[in-house]
């Protein structure tokens, strides 16, 4: 009786220990699986060198709150990123040069370039822009 009570013990320790392991290894892959689903998808969108000018230069002109501050750089960065590699490589107004960004990126492009303030002049060109972003979300999806 007491071999079994003592056989009982160490199967139940060795299950539990098992079950430990197993659970924590579920526990890293699931980790692992997050970060790798953490990174955002990024589109691609095709402007005009002369459209990312302008691009740029709206958010240029909004104000922004403190905690707008990482939103508007997920936006900012890429836009000046593709501008500033056009530059290097000589492109003219017209040549169409990709800006890649995540969905929520693009979302966030429309809201602060809404917030521009825009001459009649700009209205085709700002329209332009916010149609082919809106445009490129939704091949994403």
């Amino acid at each position: 009786m007491l071999k079994s009570k003592n056989l009982i013990k160490n199967l139940s320790a060795i299950l539990l220990s098992v079950i430990f392991i197993l659970s924590a290894a579920c526990i890293s892959n699931a980790a692992e699986d997050k970060k790798d689903n953490d990174k955002p998808k990024l589109i691609e969108i095709n402007y005009t060198f002369q459209e990312v000018v302008y691009a740029v230069s709206l958010l240029n002109r909004i104000q922004l709150g403190g905690d707008e501050v990482i939103p508007f750089l997920k936006v900012y960065n890429p836009l000046m990123e593709s501008a500033e590699q056009a530059r290097k490589q000589n492109k003219k107004q017209a040549d169409i040069i990709s800006v890649k960004m995540s969905i929520p990126a693009i979302s966030n492009l429309i809201t602060f370039t809404q917030r521009a303030t825009l001459t009649g002049a700009e209205a085709a060109q700002f329209d332009s822009i916010i149609k082919k972003a809106v445009e490129n979300a939704k091949k994403a999806e």
